[in-house]
């Protein structure tokens, strides 16, 4: 399902098994990627971890399964903070139990690479080929999801629904607006810098005045929001409003032409027990197929907007500052009274 305004979308060392990799560091032909499929046919399986809803990861595993047939997904998905935190303990205590990882803090890949965790990328297939904003030597943004504002249809009527950020200043929403905490969420905290440097501190002080109710992440604060206990949450996702729509919630979301966004990584692990079932896998996510079946409804895609189904980015759209946005958090949260 679309959204509402679519004119707007828009301590390791992995040295060793670096050798288990079926090719050296190079784009591989169409042969290539033949060979790789048959030694992945070999392995049998992948494990792969994934923050995206289960209906997302399902369809990717679908259109690869297709695609790959012979090579089993084995999906564990989790919330990017907790999936994060069980990657990392079971690295750190050498238990090596997954293969490809999808998050969205760069954070956790940043310290997982120097780590050696996690293999370099440019052997795939469509390393070469892929934006070069949009990887690093060890993971690859494969999504880029607009915030949302989001509402309640049964409380907020279709002439009062927000447009812009600055509509959650509207004396109707005081006491009554739901806001994601920046203390706890990285993307939610480059949401808060963006609007901070489009708007400034008076923009921030406004909204502390609205007496926003803070809710720990997006899911939590829907289901308060479908139970009628706020009539707007911010920042959001719509791949948050398409799980409450499919449970028959009473909510739609808008995007912002001024955005930023949360943006999806994937990598492969370095002592992957499937290595060449995760860079099959791992590659098929930076093709145009692979792009569709991840971002479709949801999602930009790095490849741009012949993607089919891919969202399209505002040109107002702000690409993740998490450097900055962790920089200024605590003074900008301060300003919001945390």
């Amino acid at each position: 399902m679309d959204m509402m305004n679519r004119r707007t979308l828009l301590q390791l060392s992995g040295g060793a098994a670096a050798a288990a990799f079926l090719a050296p560091h190079h784009a591989l032909s169409a042969e290539q990627v033949d060979t790789l499929y048959t030694a992945a046919k070999g392995e049998g399986r992948v494990v792969y971890y994934a923050a995206a809803n289960e209906n997302i990861s399902k369809r990717v595993i679908d259109a690869f399964s297709k695609q790959y047939p012979g090579v089993k997904v084995e999906v564990l998905r989790l919330a990017t903070a907790q999936l994060a935190q069980r990657f990392m303990s079971e690295h750190q205590a050498g238990n090596y139990a997954n293969d490809l990882i999808q998050l969205s803090d760069p954070f956790v890949f940043r310290d997982a690479a120097k780590a050696g965790w996690l293999a370099p990328l440019s052997d795939l297939p469509q390393a070469a080929a892929y934006p070069a904003e949009a990887k690093a030597e060890h993971f690859a943004t494969i999504g880029i999801a607009p915030h949302t504002i989001i509402f309640n249809t049964e409380l907020v009527k279709e002439a009062d629904r927000p447009k812009d950020w600055k509509d959650l200043l509207n004396p109707k929403w005081k006491g009554r607006l739901l806001l994601s905490d920046p203390r706890n969420n990285l993307e939610v905290a480059d949401w808060l810098y963006m609007v901070y440097d489009a708007y400034g501190e008076s923009y921030l002080a406004a909204l502390k005045a609205q007496e926003p109710k803070y809710v720990p992440s997006i899911l939590p604060g829907l289901q308060m929001l479908a139970a009628g206990d706020g009539a707007i949450i911010a920042p959001g996702l719509h791949q948050a409003t398409m799980v409450m729509l499919s449970r028959g919630a009473p909510v739609a979301d808008i995007a912002p032409a001024l955005d930023s966004g949360q943006e999806s990584l994937i990598a492969v692990c370095a002592r992957a027990a499937h290595p060449n079932a995760a860079r099959l896998l791992a590659n098929f996510h930076l093709t145009p197929e692979g792009q569709s079946a991840y971002c479709a409804e949801w999602a930009a895609s790095p490849l741009g907007n012949n993607v089919a189904g891919a969202l399209r980015l505002s040109p107002e759209h702000k690409r993740a500052r998490y450097d900055q946005a962790l920089a200024e958090r605590s003074r900008l949260v301060a300003l919001l009274g945390l």
